[in-house]
C-alpha cells in the first residue's frame, strides 16, 4: 500500500483550487459527516488502492468510507482492505457471506452509514481531492440540498490519461429519461435514502438510475456542482467501457424509467430503445390527440408548396388534428381534405402572425410552424404534442436538421454573446462533452420556426406580444419558465430546414438585428449569459 500521488493528471487551475479548498476546509461552519459507500467484488488490488488512496487524500476530513467486501476469499483483496483500516479508522469493511449483486451489496455498506449525507462511488474510480469539500462548500450556503452530483471525466486503465470530460446542465428529469447522466459522483442526504428504501435489487444493473428518479419524486432540492470531481474508470469489465459486459442493465434501465413514469401518473407511456446499439432510449407516450390540435402554420415564403406542407402536417399527426389555421398575407388555394381556415392578413413579424393564428384557434393544443421547415417522420409532430401534456412541460421542440443530417439547432443556449443553436453543426446520433444529442434536453428557449404548447399555457403566459419584435420567443419562453414551467426538446421531432432559409432562424435574426434588445432581454430577466442547460 504506497502513498499515491495524482497530481500529474492535473492543470495548474485545478491544482490551485486544490489549494484554495484546503486552505478553507478549516473555515467551514457547517461539516456535515459524509458516508462513502463502496461495493467491492474480487477488485483488483492496485484500482481498489487508488479508489481508497483518492478518498483518504480529501481536503474535507470529516468521512468515512463503508465497503461491503463480497469476495472474503479473495485473500490479496481482503488483506488490503484490512490494511486500509488499521491505517485509518474512518474505513469500515463488512465481509458478506455471499455476493448478492451490485444492490443488495450497496445495501450492506448502507447499514454501516452514520453521516447525514450518503456519497456513491465505483470500486475502482477515483475523486479528485477536493469533491467533499466542494459539496461542503455548497451546503454552506444551501444547507437545504437533499441531492448533489458533478461533472465528470474518464481515465485509463492505467492512471495516466484523462478524457472525455462530461459537463452536465442543471438536474433535468427529462435528460433522465434517456440516460443516467448524474452517475457517480452524487451525494443524497441520508434520510432520503432511507425513505426511497434504498438500492433496488431488481434493478441491478441500472440501480443508481432507479434510486436518482425515485430521489427526484421526493425532492427539488438537486444541485449540480460545475467542476469535474470525478473520474470513472475506463477498464475492460465496465460499463465504462463497453455495456455489452453487462447486458442484463439495458432491460434494467427499461423497468426503472418506466416504473418511475408509473408513479408519475403515466400508465400508457411505452420505455423502448429506439436503437439498442446506441442506447438511445424513447418514450412513447401513446396519447389519443382526438382532434385537440390546432395547428398555427405561417405562410411566409411565395414560393412554398402548401398543399404538400399541409398534407405533410396531418400524415405526422396521424389526421387527428382539429384544424389548420393558415396565417398567410395572400388569399391562397388549399386543396386538401379536412379544415383549414384562411387568416389573410399583412405581418411583420412572425409573433404578430402566430397572435393572429392563436386568437383564430379553438384547439386544446396550438402547434405552431412556418413553411420553412417540413418534418422529417411520420410522428415528428405528434411526438411535440405529445410532450406538451407531460407534466409541467410548455413548450416542445423539435431537432432542426439539414437534409445532410447535420443539425442546425436542437433549443437555443442563451449566452452574453448573443443566443446560440445548441449543437448546431453535429451529426444526427453524435457525442459531444455535454453528452448525446439524442437525448432529451431541459432548453431555456427553442426557435419560433416550430414549437407545440397547451393553449391554456401560452395563454397564461400573455401569448406573442407583437411589440417585443424578434425578442418575442425568448420573452415568452422566459415568461412560462418564471411560472414554473420548462421546454423540452425531443430528438424524436424532427424537422428539415431548407438552405436557403437557414438565416431565418431565430438566432441568426436576433444577431442581425436585435442584439441591443437583446442584452437588455438579458439583463430585464436576470440571465448569468452562461446558459445551465448547455456548459460547453
Amino acid at each position: 500500500m504506497e502513498k499515491k500521488d495524482f497530481t500529474y493528471l492535473y492543470s495548474d487551475e485545478e491544482k490551485e483550487r486544490f489549494v484554495w479548498c484546503r486552505q478553507m476546509a478549516d473555515k467551514l461552519s457547517y461539516c456535515p459527516l459524509i458516508s462513502i459507500v463502496v461495493p467491492v467484488y474480487h477488485t483488483p488490488v492496485r484500482l481498489l488502492d487508488e479508489m481508497i488512496a483518492s478518498v483518504a487524500a480529501q481536503s474535507y476530513g470529516n468521512w468515512e468510507l463503508c465497503i461491503a467486501n463480497a469476495s472474503p476469499e479473495d485473500e490479496a483483496l481482503s488483506a488490503a482492505l484490512a490494511a486500509w483500516q488499521e491505517k485509518d479508522d474512518r474505513i469500515h469493511v463488512k465481509d458478506l457471506a455471499e455476493n448478492g449483486g451490485i444492490s443488495a451489496n450497496t445495501n450492506e455498506c448502507f447499514t454501516m452509514v452514520q453521516g447525514e449525507y450518503t456519497a456513491m462511488l465505483d470500486h475502482d474510480d477515483l475523486l479528485t481531492e477536493n469533491a467533499l469539500f466542494e459539496v461542503v462548500w455548497c451546503l454552506q450556503e444551501q444547507p437545504e440540498l437533499d441531492f448533489l452530483y458533478s461533472d465528470q471525466d474518464m481515465i485509463d486503465e492505467n492512471s495516466v490519461r484523462r478524457f472525455n470530460p462530461l459537463y452536465k446542465p442543471r438536474w433535468s428529469m427529462d435528460m433522465m429519461y434517456s440516460g443516467n447522466y448524474i452517475t457517480h459522483f452524487s451525494v443524497l442526504r441520508t434520510s432520503l435514502i432511507q425513505k426511497i428504501g434504498g438500492w433496488d435489487p431488481k434493478t441491478d444493473g441500472a440501480q443508481d438510475w432507479d434510486l436518482f428518479l425515485k430521489a427526484a419524486e421526493h425532492t427539488d432540492q438537486i444541485h449540480g456542482i460545475p467542476r469535474i470531481l470525478y473520474h470513472w474508470r475506463m477498464a475492460s469489465t465496465s460499463t465504462a467501457s463497453s455495456m455489452e459486459t453487462k447486458s442484463y442493465a439495458l432491460d434494467a434501465q427499461l423497468r426503472a424509467v418506466k416504473a418511475h413514469l408509473n408513479r408519475m401518473g403515466e400508465k400508457q407511456a411505452d420505455v423502448v430503445f429506439y436503437n439498442r446499439d446506441i442506447f438511445k432510449m424513447q418514450i412513447r407516450w401513446n396519447r389519443e390527440h382526438d382532434r385537440d390540435i390546432s395547428v398555427i402554420l405561417v405562410n411566409e415564403n411565395e414560393d412554398a408548396d402548401l398543399n404538400l406542407l399541409t398534407a405533410l402536417i396531418r400524415i405526422s399527426l396521424d389526421c387527428r388534428e382539429k384544424e389548420i389555421v393558415l396565417v398567410t398575407p395572400k388569399r391562397r388555394f388549399i386543396c386538401c381534405e379536412g379544415t383549414v381556415k384562411l387568416v389573410c392578413r399583412e405581418f411583420k413579424s412572425r409573433a404578430e402572425a402566430y397572435a393572429a393564428g392563436a386568437r383564430e384557434a379553438s384547439g386544446r393544443l396550438l402547434l405552431f410552424l412556418t413553411d420553412v421547415v417540413h418534418p422529417l417522420q411520420k410522428d415528428t409532430l405528434k411526438e411535440l404534442a405529445d410532450w406538451a401534456m407531460y407534466d409541467r412541460v410548455a413548450v416542445a421542440a423539435p431537432v432542426f436538421t439539414g437534409e445532410d443530417r447535420i443539425i442546425r439547432e436542437m433549443g437555443i443556449a442563451l449566452t452574453k454573446d448573443g443566443p446560440l443553436p445548441m449543437f448546431a453543426g453535429e451529426f444526427v446520433d453524435g457525442t459531444s462533452s455535454v453528452g448525446k444529442n439524442y437525448w432529451y434536453r431541459n432548453v431555456q428557449a427553442a426557435d419560433d420556426s416550430c414549437f407545440a404548447i397547451q393553449r391554456e399555457r401560452y395563454l397564461e403566459a400573455g401569448g406573442f406580444l407583437e411589440e417585443e419584435g424578434e425578442l418575442s420567443m425568448l420573452n415568452l419562453c422566459q415568461r412560462l419558465r418564471q411560472k414554473g414551467y420548462r421546454h423540452v426538446v425531443s430528438p424524436y421531432a424532427k424537422v428539415t430546414v431548407h438552405q436557403n432559409v437557414l438565416e431565418q432562424n431565430l438566432c441568426q435574426r436576433i444577431r442581425n438585428s436585435s442584439m441591443e434588445k437583446y442584452g437588455e432581454f438579458l439583463e430585464n430577466w436576470e440571465l448569468p449569459g452562461e446558459d445551465p442547460c448547455y456548459r460547453r
